[in-house]
């Protein structure tokens, strides 16, 4: 796909905290047709100023979505929707952005835990969902900028096995999972297309449940953590444990 067949794409990005912001911030900078969804004091500023990007690892960017919406309700039908809202906000912002899902619309979430793919697939029943997971230090600050740290991203994207096997058209499934990585290859987003989506999203979440607890327990990062032996040990009996539970 060529990138004048790209540029007619009509990308969205729903909540725009630190994952979603810099994903918005790289695709706006890229495509002429991105819409973002961010409510309040946050839609106001990127409408002032644009979509301002702090990042180790891309530089200073600073974007200009093409719409930005209080509501995905506001949203037309969409090529492709990212969607990086709290787990907490996703029924309700699928329910919002219903008219802007067709039936080849392709809708990944980029979301915190093992089951927004197929949250997402019940709630909305139709679009092409793509689950992933992203490996990334990134959040808003108070003047609504976003600041990325570290010198890498690693999104994964792919759809469960099982899932392509249900679908009636394996081809157009073949021909989305092209696109999708097609748009983040030009909008300079690292990503890999994953051949088990399943692993790779529970390999996150094993580690966040040891990461989360261990970091938030003793107030340290985990730089320092590994660097005590004993604090490491109980790092991997974590991992382990949450290990367990999984299978």
């Amino acid at each position: 796909m060529n990138q004048a067949d790209l540029n007619e794409k009509k990308i969205a990005v729903v909540g725009v905290g630190g994952v979603g912001g810099y994903m918005a911030a790289m695709l706006a900078k890229t495509f002429p047709h991105v819409a973002v969804v961010a409510r309040g004091k946050r839609g106001e500023s990127i409408r002032g100023r644009g979509l301002v990007l702090h990042s180790d690892y891309s530089g200073e960017i600073v974007s200009h979505p093409e719409l930005v919406a209080e509501s995905a309700q506001e949203l037309e039908p969409q090529d492709v929707i990212f969607v990086c809202v709290k787990n907490y906000s996703l029924e309700e912002a699928c329910a919002q952005m219903k008219s802007a899902v067709t039936d080849e619309t392709i809708i990944i979430p980029v979301m915190n835990g093992v089951d927004p793919g197929d949250r997402v697939r019940a709630y909305l029943g139709t679009g092409i969902v793509m689950d992933a997971v992203i490996y990334i230090v990134s959040f808003a600050n108070a003047d609504d900028s976003i600041t990325q740290q570290g010198d890498f991203t690693d999104l994964r994207f792919g759809i469960p096995e099982e899932n392509v096997r249900k679908a009636p058209d394996a081809e157009l499934i073949s021909q989305k999972i092209l696109e999708a990585a097609a748009i983040l290859e030009a909008a300079g987003i690292d990503y890999k297309v994953s051949e088990d989506i399943e692993c790779d999203i529970w390999k996150k979440y094993i580690l966040n449940c040891a990461y989360n607890v261990e970091t938030a327990y003793y107030n340290l990062p985990i730089g320092e953590l590994r660097s005590d032996s004993k604090k490491a040990k109980e790092f991997e009996q974590l991992v382990y444990e949450a290990f367990e539970v999984a299978k």
